[in-house]
This record gives structure tokens, C-alpha cells and sequence, in this order.
């Protein structure tokens, strides 16, 4: 028995082997994750991910259900910028600051919130559509079909 560690393998379901090295490389990435889910800068505060998250510049609650909900409250009065994913339509995206809505700048793949539509504490909250499609997968000339809803994985219909 292996424990504390992934395993590898070319068969899509299994190995009796775990290799600490994935899992080093596994801890690392999740790490790196965290440490940049929002991060400060010269532009203000990015949030990169939209996962629930607090520190000392920022406070980040997400929720899901048809849409997705992400409320950030900076800590401190500066520019912010939030990525929106790609796959969402972009008008579906919907912006509030203060309870006012406000009109969706973006500036690549981020909405623009600059710091004069915000006061001290003022929590920024950002709606969007999460579409459902369906993707496949071969491996090893077996078809593995998943549904998702934006990003997250709601079934695998058995075929």
C-alpha cells in the first residue's frame, strides 16, 4: 500500500504505484494556486480565481447554483480587476459595486472596477452565466462523456 502520494499510469483507471515526485509537483501547483488567487500590484488588486478566500487586501466568497455568484470586498480602496472566465457569454456577465450596478469594462480577460466607482469596504459583486455543454473523451478507444455547467463537472452519463 502506498500512501500520501498520486499515482501514474498509462491506463486511464489505474496503477498499483504512486510516485511521491507527481505528488510533489501536485502540492507545488496547488500551492502556487493559492498563492495567486488574488494578488496586489501596480494596476490594484487582481482576483485570478473565484474561490473563497480571505487575506489581508481582500475577502473573496464564491457561490454556485444556474450562475455564479463572486463577492470581493478589498480591503483597502484601489482599482480591482476579476477575471471572467472565457466560456462564459459575456453578456451574461453583470457587475454591482455598492449595491449600484455599474457598466462592464474589460480590460483582456478582467472586468475593470476602478476604484473611484468603490469606498472603503465596499464589496464588489460579480454574476455570471455558467453554460452547460457536453465534452468526450477518448482514451484507449473508450468514449468517456462529461457534462459540465462553466467549469464544474455535473455528471458523466453512463453509455
Amino acid at each position: 500500500m502506498y500512501l500520501g502520494a498520486w499515482g501514474a499510469s498509462r491506463f486511464p483507471q489505474g496503477t498499483q504505484m504512486s510516485y511521491t515526485d507527481v505528488t510533489a509537483a501536485v502540492l507545488h501547483s496547488l500551492c502556487d494556486l493559492y498563492r495567486h488567487i488574488a494578488v496586489r500590484g501596480d494596476a490594484g488588486l487582481t482576483v485570478n480565481f473565484h474561490l473563497d478566500y480571505e487575506d489581508p487586501n481582500v475577502r473573496i466568497v464564491s457561490q454556485r447554483t444556474d450562475e455564479a455568484k463572486v463577492t470581493v470586498t478589498p480591503k483597502e480602496r484601489s482599482n480591482v480587476l476579476i477575471r471572467i472566465p472565457r466560456w462564459t457569454p459575456r453578456e451574461s456577465v453583470k457587475i454591482t459595486a455598492c449595491d449600484k450596478p455599474i457598466s462592464l469594462t474589460m480590460i483582456g480577460d478582467f472586468a475593470f472596477v476602478p476604484r473611484t466607482d468603490l469606498s472603503e469596504q465596499a464589496e464588489i459583486v460579480v454574476c455570471y452565466g455558467l453554460p452547460v455543454r457536453t465534452t468526450i473523451d477518448t482514451i484507449n478507444d473508450a468514449e468517456y462523456r462529461y457534462q459540465w455547467r462553466g467549469d464544474d463537472i455535473i455528471g458523466v452519463p453512463c453509455t
